[in-house]
């Protein structure tokens, strides 16, 4: 997922905030965000969950959501 990750935010950093957290430090977010599968990409906006994908997430399928999220 970083290579698709980092390729997206390329694209999407004038719109969108990526951030990266390490599963393995942050015990507790992944107890309150429900991350029980590596990777999980979750996308807020304004501090409300949207999406949350366990799993590879395709960049194309990712790329439509960002596209859609940031155009709203």
């Amino acid at each position: 997922m970083a290579i698709v990750l980092n390729e997206l935010e390329g694209e999407f950093s004038d719109r969108v905030a990526f951030l990266e957290v390490n599963a393995d430090q942050e015990t507790m977010l992944n107890t309150l965000l429900h991350v029980s599968t590596l990777p999980t990409t979750i996308l807020f906006h304004h501090g409300k969950v949207l999406y949350s994908h366990r799993g590879f997430w395709p960049e194309e399928q990712l790329q439509k959501v960002l596209e859609d999220i940031s155009a709203s």
